[in-house]
């Protein structure tokens, strides 16, 4: 099977109804990074810091939100910094192990 077939086949598969991404990197896999950069307007540099930390900011969600209702895409609100279920951001988690917290 094709790498292209994989990838397809992927995709469709998160993009079922109900999902709920498990994280900004499957999420920038799903509706294209380079796209989500492009029509949202935030600066590369941030989006790969928000993949770095596995959450967005709670600033970008109106925009994301557009961007996700535009495409069809369920806006991913349990990615977001303040989401009661979003992942702990990976710096924190960097900082509490250098403090040994």
């Amino acid at each position: 099977m094709s790498i292209y077939k994989v990838l397809i086949l992927r995709i469709f598969a998160v993009m079922q109804a109900d999902h709920k991404y498990k994280s900004v990197d499957e999420f920038l896999e799903v509706v294209g990074r380079v796209s989500f950069v492009r029509d949202t307007g935030f600066r590369n540099q941030l989006v790969q810091r928000a993949k770095d930390d596995g959450v967005f900011p709670d600033g970008w969600f109106w925009k994301t939100k557009e961007f996700c209702d535009r495409r069809g895409h369920e806006v991913p609100e349990n990615l977001f910094r303040s989401h009661p279920d979003a992942p702990q951001p990976k710096a924190a988690m960097r900082d509490d192990a250098e403090l040994n917290i």
